[in-house]
């Protein structure tokens, strides 16, 4: 765990905190985006197969709220899920399966998205001077 400012990092080791993350996560890609149907995710939980092969990371703002998460997935069975959609190529060899991981399910709450840093605020495509 390490913070910045208001913001606590941690790994969502216990079954509370990965509840929050896919929470989340369903607020995010199921009722905000749209990228996944309601009842594909009953509950109110988005999990999908890969999530018991993954380490789930968390940000708890100073009220101890979610407001992000990503996930990296590790190496199993499942392989990841970009070789499901696509075919990765290499230069050179390709690396050992067990030696690499894939990051996705990167969310932000939406209250958290639009924040000002030394005069630079996030807006929904870009950083704008102010």
């Amino acid at each position: 765990m390490f913070s910045l400012g208001q913001f606590k990092f941690v790994i969502a080791s216990s079954e509370e905190d990965k509840e929050k993350v896919y929470r989340l996560r369903y607020r995010t890609y199921v009722e905000e985006f749209g990228f996944e149907k309601p009842e594909d995710h009953p509950g109110g939980l988005e999990t999908d197969e890969y999530d018991p092969y993954s380490v789930h990371f968390a940000v708890f703002n100073g009220s101890d709220d979610i407001v992000g998460t990503i996930r990296l997935i590790l190496h199993s069975e499942q392989g990841f899920p970009v070789e499901q959609v696509a075919n990765p190529s290499f230069v050179g060899k390709k690396p050992n399966s067990r030696n690499i991981a894939e990051i996705s399910r990167f969310a932000v709450s939406d209250g958290s998205r639009r924040r000002r840093l030394g005069g630079w605020k996030l807006t929904d495509r870009s950083w704008v001077l102010q």
